[in-house]
């Protein structure tokens, strides 16, 4: 299941096209789909998004930087196995069924996401102008914003700046059972699952923390790491990240109408936050 890991410095670079014809030759339902019969160019791109988890997620990821002006003319190139990644068994989930009855699969409970060159308030820039230009699809409020940015954390953090796009895989919610557990413990977890899937997990990024619950408003409509809401029963979500300000990590999410916040851990270790599992590529 793991992919090679690739020095920095040796990775391949290609275009976004480039890649999405990658994964499209890679793909096991073109494949079964071109032995039975001839499908033309517009079906197969439907079916495509469809059927094949990686052709969508890829699709998405490269969709929502084209939405909001930041996609790079070159970008690092994903594992040539991304797919099979996908579809593997969820290691956090996989005791759980999905829709169609089998074992959760790991493009089901995570999203993967291309994290653009930049700072973070560029990003946040971006990605709030977005928003406002389509008030109408999300209401009276913007939620492609910081609802809040805690300002000691913003102003250490939020101009860092970044010279590479960078792809990640971050789970959608926070680890089962790391609610209300410390920092210290949090890593441990997240080693734990390292171990447990064979793959280099580890605590998400500010950077990325922040890029994929944006990118993911922006690519599908829908909020990662919600604030509290009638729905999920008024439990807050938030995931720690490496980061920190002080003596206090930083932690990311409370999704909400209004925009994503960017916290501290400071008064302990609520039941609002946790910690996500992220998978650098």
């Amino acid at each position: 299941m793991a992919a090679v890991r690739i020095p920095v410095g040796q990775r391949e670079w290609i275009t976004p096209a480039e890649q999405l014809d990658r994964v499209r030759e890679r793909s096991p339902v073109l494949e079964q789909l071109n032995g039975v019969f001839h499908v033309t160019d517009v079906a197969k791109l439907a079916l495509e998004y469809i059927e094949d988890p990686c052709i969508a997620a890829v699709s998405r990821a490269l969709e929502a930087l084209r939405k909001i002006g930041l996609l790079p003319a070159h970008i690092p190139a994903l594992p040539k196995n991304m797919g099979q990644i996908l579809n593997e068994k969820c290691p956090i989930h996989g005791d759980e069924a999905g829709p169609d009855g089998t074992s959760l699969k790991i493009w089901q409970t995570h999203s993967l996401y291309l994290l653009p060159p930049g700072t973070l308030n560029e990003l946040e820039a971006r990605v709030s102008a977005y928003g406002r230009a389509h008030l109408a699809e999300y209401g009276r409020e913007n939620p492609l914003q910081f609802r809040y940015f805690w300002n000691a954390a913003r102003q250490e953090h939020g101009d860092t700046r970044f010279d590479e796009p960078q792809w990640v895989l971050m789970s959608n919610d926070v680890l089962p059972g790391s609610r209300n557990q410390p920092y210290e413990r949090h890593v441990e977890m997240v080693g734990e699952l390292s171990e447990k899937a064979f793959v280099p997990f580890e605590v998400p990024s500010l950077r990325a923390a922040v890029g994929v619950t944006l990118l993911h408003k922006v690519a599908t409509g829908e909020s990662i790491l919600q604030a509290g809401n009638e729905q999920n029963g008024n439990v807050h979500t938030y995931t720690r990240v490496g980061e920190t300000t002080g003596s206090y990590h930083v932690a990311v999410g409370g999704s909400a109408p209004s925009g994503v916040g960017v916290s501290s851990d400071y008064g302990g270790d609520g039941e609002g936050i946790g910690v996500s599992a992220l998978w650098k590529f």
